[in-house]
């Protein structure tokens, strides 16, 4: 069972989706809360919300034991969040602390949760610049789960932090980690449904970044600078493109890059293990983990049948 399949959680996605467009409305009416882009866009695309990735905080309040519902502050503030990064950093800070700003809440929680915040969009700044400063060169293993971790990781560690400081002060380290790692796995297992390496109808070439920084280990200089010129957003011919797909379904590349999906969902579960006493929503967030492998598999699959 994942996230869209959420059990008796069901009844908070209709609150979510109704307290995330309010939120969005009183900031909107706000000049001082969103740049121009962002408050056109989003005033003329009024369905452009993401809630998808506040539900973790609600499953991780059932998990401490808590009342999902009044996890709903938090949950909300991961929906603007999510909301804003679809045009800066800026933004999405600015969307989720005007919303913490207008929450009843004790003004010390409060300010412990701007301060979470905060860090989160200190933490994403500092993966974009990494990302946009470092030399095409420079894409490795280690550098692409540092922006990975930098970006989802925090925003889901935020989000576990501040629902802790409700339902388990006591766990709030562990709570931190985990929700790092979970973040790290959902974003790897949105790269994985997003790519496009072993479908060969596709007209463009997709490929998650981890699986590019497992093929500059094994390709050879000319398919590097390709591989960088793809990830940078130019858009190759069709000849070029099959190459690389060639290069990017190698035996050695693809068991690297699988293994180390598997290892990391391995770390993650072991984590969720020691935080988790065996609730029904510990189930719901284990089986969000287990995408990361299952697609993987799939690709696995339809890799094989094509070769």
């Amino acid at each position: 069972m994942s996230f869209e399949r959420l059990g008796s959680l069901d009844a908070y996605l209709e609150t979510l989706d109704r307290a995330t467009r309010s939120a969005l409305a009183k900031a909107a009416a706000d000049p001082s809360v969103l740049t121009y882009q962002a408050g056109i866009q989003l005033s003329s695309e009024p369905d452009s919300i993401s809630t998808r990735e506040g539900l973790f905080a609600l499953a991780a309040a059932a998990v401490m034991g808590g009342e999902p519902g009044k996890a709903l502050p938090v949950a909300t503030m991961s929906a603007l969040w999510w909301t804003g990064m679809r045009f800066s950093i800026l933004d999405a800070t600015r969307l989720a602390q005007h919303h913490l700003q207008k929450t009843l809440a004790p003004a010390d929680r409060k300010l412990l949760w701007a301060n979470d915040v905060s860090d989160c969009a200190i933490s994403a700044g500092r993966a974009a610049r990494s990302m946009s400063r470092r030399h095409f060169t420079e894409i490795s293993r280690q550098n692409v789960l540092s922006d990975l971790m930098g970006s989802f990781g925090a925003a889901y560690s935020r989000d576990a932090v501040m629902t802790a400081r409700l339902f388990a002060p006591q766990a709030i380290e562990h709570w931190r980690r985990y929700g790092l790692f979970h973040g790290l796995l959902r974003k790897l297992t949105l790269d994985e449904k997003s790519s496009t390496v072993v479908d060969t109808s596709a007209a463009e070439l997709i490929v998650p970044d981890l699986l590019v920084a497992h093929a500059f280990a094994h390709v050879r200089p000319p398919i590097r600078v390709a591989l960088a010129r793809l990830r940078a957003g130019v858009v190759l011919n069709r000849d070029l493109q099959g190459a690389l797909r060639g290069h990017l379904r190698s035996p050695v590349i693809t068991r690297a890059y699988h293994a180390d999906l598997r290892s990391m969902h391995r770390r993650a579960c072991l984590m969720l293990a020691d935080i988790d006493p065996g609730t029904q929503f510990g189930h719901v967030l284990r089986s969000e983990l287990d995408l990361v492998v299952l697609n993987a598999g799939a690709a696995d699959g339809r890799g094989a049948a094509e070769r």
